[in-house]
């Protein structure tokens, strides 16, 4: 990703929506992070996983 980022302006990391080491690659090197989710119960839920894992 980081080799990547020395030739092109944007990068885009499309990984699954699950707690695995791509999805924890892409967030420690991302300037901008993006969280989709779907209006149930269970997204919401899982935000605050995503952040613990972040910071």
């Amino acid at each position: 990703m980081k080799d990547l980022a020395v030739h092109y302006d944007y990068v885009v990391a499309d990984t699954a929506g699950r707690d695995s080491r791509e999805l924890r690659t892409s967030m420690v090197i991302a300037d901008v992070l993006f969280s989709p989710s779907r209006p149930s119960q269970y997204d919401p839920d899982t935000l605050p996983h995503l952040t613990d894992v972040f910071l």
